[in-house]
């Protein structure tokens, strides 16, 4: 054989092994793909949603603190100006101040030096 035969002559194609080739029917066909597109979706789907999710579990807790405050009372201070300092924005003072004295078991509005307030 010329050099120039061998360049135009096709190669033999390479026959595969038997467990290489198969053949299904359109029917099984579409049904697997479906599934792999079903699979897929609910994929796509789950990590959408947790990636949601894991976005409010951020504003949450950049909302409210993981421990809870504490505040040690000083001579002068009265529970009126802790609740007016500590209040959260929009609450009121007066609901605060019963929130603060029903958490920390008070009946009266009488704190003393050294006392240690827990704040809602």
């Amino acid at each position: 054989m010329y050099m120039n035969e061998q360049l135009l002559s096709k190669p033999e194609p390479t026959s595969f092994p038997r467990f290489f080739t198969f053949s299904l029917s359109r029917k099984k066909q579409a049904r697997i793909i479906g599934v792999f597109a079903a699979i897929l979706l609910i994929l796509v789907i789950t990590l959408s949603l947790s990636l949601i999710g894991a976005e409010q579990e951020v504003y949450a807790s950049s909302e409210l603190p993981l421990t809870a405050q504490t505040v040690e009372i000083v001579k002068g201070d009265t529970l009126w100006a802790i609740a007016s300092e500590h209040v959260h924005k929009g609450q009121k003072i007066r609901e605060y101040l019963d929130q603060l004295k029903k958490m920390n078991g008070l009946t009266s509005s009488v704190i003393q030096e050294g006392q240690i307030l827990k704040l809602p």
